[in-house]
């Protein structure tokens, strides 16, 4: 779980990390008839499960399009007549049913995730979410009601919020413990039976104590917790991204004081789209081709283009893979673990070293290395680490600090060395960012 508290500081430099597509795909399918009009692309991710090529993922987006989406990169489409070309807003792989749901009264249910027929009880409602919670499917409706299934085919009328909405339903999430509905006026709707919903609206409920804010996007995580994402009202390039552990009692934020070792203020504007959670930091899907990593202390984040169009979804896989996609039906699947922050603090590493005996590795190429080192440090370029490391540290108890130019490769070397075995690694970052004495 996140443990970002807004009023903690933790002070932790990080270097900056660019996400190696070569290692895990980047692709840009052919864009469609250049006659068509209007931003395309996908809209909505969800992790399908382990196949025998890999990891998928099923994407869905603009005109109807749904994509089965692989691990190495592989894009498999999945015709859907049914859909008639609309939008598409969600998907949900739910433990007996997959649904695809859009716009105009689209929602569509598979038993197989290969063949999709259109449901009963839709009508022309106009899909902003679907969840699986106690036992039945839930869609929230963009004109405020909540329709309910018990196989995924059959969809009936269940709670009525426009009432007390101050405006449309957006999405639409569960924990396990909770089902909530958001509205992007902040009204947060939250269920423990999903048929009494309870209403607070942020603004309202925290208006002496934050900022106005507009919510743009919802997820649960199960059994543990919600998050929001959305920005400052008036200032869309301004993020914020909050979580509860509570059902909504008691909301915390993430909060960055640092991006990539920088002041954040150099990487604004900032858009928000999607999030989803590894190794207890936060992962979303932004403008502009961007990941942007949330780590537990305020001055850990970083920022990562992957891609060259505004990101809008992202999805984790049980192996811990990533597939984040967007506009031009862009996507980049990539590892969280070459995501997550393993840092070390400069003056931390300085004290293992003298005090612990740990060992600094530079995994540059030994040019690099020979042109300009950390004292003391051991070259083993990274694609030696596999080979070398075993035999000149059998002990896989020893502290291993790796740093490269820009903490990239120093973080696959990190993660090379745990699956070789070794837990004692942390990674320094990038010599580019070393404020002590070089040779």
């Amino acid at each position: 779980m996140l443990k970002i508290n807004k009023n903690s500081i933790i002070s932790i430099v990080i270097a900056s990390i660019i996400i190696v597509l070569l290692l895990a795909g980047c692709r840009k399918p052919a864009a469609d008839d250049p006659a068509d009009v209007g931003i395309q692309g996908y809209t909505y991710a969800a992790y399908e499960g382990a196949r025998e090529s890999g990891d998928s993922f099923l994407v869905c987006g603009t005109k109807g399009r749904l994509d089965r989406i692989y691990e190495d990169g592989t894009v498999e489409n999945i015709p859907l007549p049914a859909a008639g070309g609309k939008d598409l807003t969600h998907v949900l792989i739910g433990p007996r049913a997959t649904l695809v749901g859009g716009l105009s009264g689209v929602l569509l249910c598979s038993g197989d995730g290969k063949e999709f027929i259109k449901c009963d009880g839709a009508k022309d409602y106009d899909i902003a979410g679907l969840a699986y919670f106690n036992g039945k499917y839930f869609a929230c409706a963009a004109n405020g009601l909540i329709l309910v299934s018990e196989d995924g085919f059959s969809w009936s009328a269940g709670a009525d919020l426009a009432q007390r909405a101050r405006g449309p339903l957006l999405a639409l999430a569960a924990t396990g413990q909770y089902i909530m509905a958001i509205t992007a006026e902040t009204d947060i709707f939250i269920s423990e039976d999903g048929v009494n919903w309870d209403l607070e609206n942020f603004n309202q409920t925290y208006e002496s104590y934050y900022q106005r804010y507009v919510f743009t996007s919802l997820s649960g995580q199960e059994g543990i917790s919600f998050f929001i994402l959305g920005h400052v009202e008036g200032d869309p390039g301004d993020p914020i991204g909050m979580y509860t552990q509570s059902g909504g009692e008691v909301w915390e934020f993430a909060v960055f004081s640092l991006i990539n070792n920088k002041s954040n203020e150099e990487y604004m504007p900032i858009t928000l789209n999607s999030a989803c959670v590894f190794a207890d930091q936060l992962i979303t899907a932004c403008d502009r081709g961007r990941v942007f990593t949330i780590a537990s202390c305020i001055k850990c984040s970083s920022l990562s283009e992957v891609a060259s169009s505004d990101l809008k979804a992202i999805a984790l896989s049980d192996n811990g893979w990533i597939l984040a996609a967007g506009d031009d039906f862009e996507f980049a699947v990539v590892h969280g673990s070459w995501m997550i922050q393993d840092r070390i603090l400069q003056g931390t590493a300085i004290s293992d070293i003298e005090h612990y005996g740990a060992v600094i590795i530079d995994v540059r190429p030994e040019n690099d290395y020979d042109e300009k080192h950390i004292p003391g440090s051991l070259n083993i370029p990274s694609d030696e680490i596999e080979s070398r490391l075993p035999a000149q540290f059998p002990n896989a108890g020893a502290e291993l600090i790796f740093y490269c130019s820009n903490g990239v490769m120093a973080q696959k070397a990190l993660y090379q060395a745990q699956q070789l075995g070794y837990q004692n690694v942390s990674n320094l970052g990038g010599l580019s960012d070393w404020t002590f004495d070089a040779e």
